[in-house]
């Protein structure tokens, strides 16, 4: 089982970051909202590239503000650790919201979370 896992994550990390980072940013730049969330994942985990944080929170914001759930995640939580933003629970709250109202269920339990504390 312990392998299968490794395989899956090996995969995924591949999966996310094998892209050209050139070419993800002249999607991103056109609009693309997938394109978008994905360099603001690259620029956050620091994978493929140095961390930076400020392009992560841009990308992640141009993708949520066209309404990608898997972006209004990513935004809730760099605003609920504070990375690259002033720890604020309640914009996070807010992008958790938008993305669990999509019904990503990892949003949703940060959202019941901070519901209990506000």
């Amino acid at each position: 089982m312990k392998k299968i896992i490794a395989i899956f994550f090996i995969l995924f990390s591949f999966s996310v970051y094998s892209y050209d980072i050139d070419e993800l940013i002249k999607k991103a730049n056109n609009g693309d909202a997938e394109a978008q969330n994905k360099l603001g994942k690259i620029y956050s985990d620091g994978n493929s590239t140095i961390t930076d944080y400020e392009k992560a929170i841009n990308y992640y914001k141009l993708s949520a503000e066209q309404g990608n759930l898997y972006a209004q995640h990513n935004l809730g939580v760099m605003y609920y650790f504070g990375k690259g933003v002033p720890k604020n629970l309640s914009i996070a709250k807010e992008w958790f919201k938008k993305s669990c109202d999509q019904k990503f269920v990892i949003a949703c339990g940060y959202y019941k979370k901070l519901n209990k504390f506000n």
